[in-house]
């Protein structure tokens, strides 16, 4: 069985167990009647995909780490495989494989402590601008997820590791809006892939800025960093203030798309905040509620350029895909759809 803690008396491991067996067996089901590439290919790291031995050999070491009555810990590569299949039987079955006490969406929440396998690519590149800022203020081992990472991430992330510790002892403007946008992308994953767009209603922003503090608090509690949220800038309030001193400023602004003039966030309202307070650096994130706004990201990026170009400043554009229809795994048919 995996080792895991469970805070409540609504299910026991052995349910959690039970159940899990059941999602693997419904998944192989499914796979069985299908070509390999279309059901099991998905779940694994692209590099792996095309060796049928290898990801046989991943799923029966997962099998019979849930079968076996002895506790076991998950290999990062095993936690990347078990969190795609358990997305893929809920997407797959449009939400509806569950027991009268558990969810998909409840396992992955007992099961994986972080979500950190999902965004190793961007770990990596943080990694090889300052290795301490991944070690020590995220506190990711990627030892435990090189089974995850394609040859060539792999191969950068090897050079950095072998070479001589020069590590920046204090932090940079560049780390902290890294770190901001570490974090943005942990708040996306955890908005689209564990349901939290849910939460969100149309011109609820509120509500996103209460969700998003914790995790931001949480993100920078081993460095001295601190998240203001609804910061007076003399002008108005902006969202957040992601601060380490007066030199270290990132100032993000949230904005759901549902707004009839959302652009003006970054037309008027964040260069207001950002001249308002002589800082130099701002991130722009928009929550696309719906597809036509998920497509407006290069436009908002190039007013971003225009902006940035007229006052001299820095701001960034994320977009957050926080639509709640979302196709089910066997519908998708473009890679944009996952």
């Amino acid at each position: 069985m995996l080792k895991i803690e469970i805070d409540t008396d609504r299910y026991t491991v052995g349910e959690i167990k039970e159940f899990l067996i059941e999602v693997i067996e419904f998944f192989e089901l499914t796979a069985s009647n299908l070509p390999f590439e279309e059901v099991y290919a998905p779940v694994f790291p692209h590099h792996i995909r095309l060796d049928n031995d290898t990801c046989r050999e991943i799923l029966n070491t997962i099998k019979y780490k849930i079968e076996d009555n002895f506790y076991h810990y998950l290999k990062g590569i095993e936690e990347y495989v078990l969190y795609h299949i358990l997305d893929f039987v809920w997407e797959g079955t449009e939400h509806t494989f569950e027991t009268e006490t558990l969810t998909i969406p409840t396992l992955i929440d007992i099961i994986f402590e972080d979500i950190d396998f999902l965004d190793i690519g961007r770990l990596v590149e943080l990694y090889q601008k300052n290795p301490k800022i991944v070690t020590d203020f995220f506190n990711v081992d990627l030892e435990q997820y090189k089974e995850i990472m394609p040859p060539d991430i792999l191969e950068i992330y090897v050079s950095v590791k072998q070479k001589p510790k020069q590590q920046r002892e204090t932090l940079t403007i560049e780390d902290l809006i890294d770190a901001t946008l570490q974090l943005l992308n942990k708040f996306q994953q955890l908005i689209r892939y564990k349901k939290w767009n849910t939460f969100i209603e149309v011109g609820q922003e509120k509500e996103l800025q209460t969700l998003f503090l914790p995790i931001a608090e949480e993100h920078f509690k081993n460095l001295d960093v601190t998240v203001i949220p609804e910061g007076e800038t003399g002008r108005g309030t902006v969202d957040f203030c992601i601060t380490k001193g007066y030199r270290l400023r990132v100032f993000v602004e949230f904005k759901l798309s549902s707004h009839n003039s959302f652009q003006n966030g970054i037309k008027y309202q964040l260069i207001t905040y950002l001249l308002a307070q002589e800082c130099k650096y701002g991130i722009f994130v928009l929550f696309a509620l719906d597809t036509q706004s998920l497509e407006r990201e290069t436009e908002l990026i190039e007013l971003a350029k225009e902006i940035n170009k007229l006052y001299n400043k820095q701001i960034q554009v994320k977009v957050i895909d926080a639509r709640k229809n979302l196709k089910s795994a066997s519908k998708i048919k473009e890679f944009n759809d996952i």
